[in-house]
């Protein structure tokens, strides 16, 4: 039986459910929805399969996640939170955007993946959006492509590129989230050349109005 840290404590309590080793990446894989055991596998390199596994037990035995069946075609096996579980996801977000002070420079070896950015971007960004921001601007980035849309005051985050966006922002993964969180100006990115812009040029100042708000709301100077 796993160890809890006996003390009378909310954090402790919390801890004794997700706080070992990969269980809040495992979480994270799961907030971007259900996912298969290969598909977290492989989300995740560098964890042993027998890890995962007990990882995975460990959320089911506390009610974070369960598994479901997927109906034919499918076929397939996923795990998926829970209501209980999908409560991680505002801890999560604040987790990540007071672990961007730390990003720095990708160091090698190091992996990237879009998905990771969507729920980067999904956790700096304001919401509501600023008043006058609209448009739809995909973040380019180690080849992979994240696309942000803001409408009547709503912003979405996916992974993957749009039909016809109306701004392009092209950067290294170390940049797109100093960028969107405002910690890294657009305008100071662009006059660096660490980020290029191509497209509608009023959307590119939106959003570049956008981002400063996620700075003013994080508190960042």
């Amino acid at each position: 039986m796993r160890r809890g840290y006996q003390q009378y404590c909310a954090l402790a309590r919390a801890l004794d459910h997700v706080g070992d080793r990969w269980t809040l990446l495992v979480v994270r894989e799961l907030l971007l929805g259900p996912r298969r055991y290969s598909d977290i596998r492989q989300a995740l390199p560098g964890i042993a399969t027998n890890l995962l596994a007990d990882r995975l037990r460990g959320l089911e035995t506390g009610g974070l996640v369960r598994r479901r069946e997927l109906p034919p075609p499918a076929a397939a096996v996923v795990y998926e939170l829970t209501e209980h579980g999908q409560g991680l996801e505002e801890a999560v977000m604040a987790l990540i955007r007071w672990g961007g002070q730390f990003m720095g420079s990708r160091k090698p070896g190091e992996t990237f993946r879009a998905e990771w950015l969507v729920l980067a971007l999904r956790a700096v960004l304001p919401a509501p959006a600023p008043t006058g921001v609209t448009g739809t601007c995909e973040f380019r980035t180690d080849g992979m492509t994240v696309t942000v849309t803001v409408r009547s005051g709503r912003t979405e985050v996916v992974a993957g590129g749009a039909a016809r966006p109306d701004a392009v922002l092209t950067c290294a993964p170390e940049h797109a989230l100093g960028v969107a969180s405002g910690r890294y100006p657009l305008e100071q990115a662009l006059r660096d050349q660490h980020v290029t812009a191509t497209g509608n040029s009023q959307t590119v100042i939106a959003f570049a109005h956008l981002f400063r708000a996620a700075r003013d709301a994080s508190g960042v100077a």
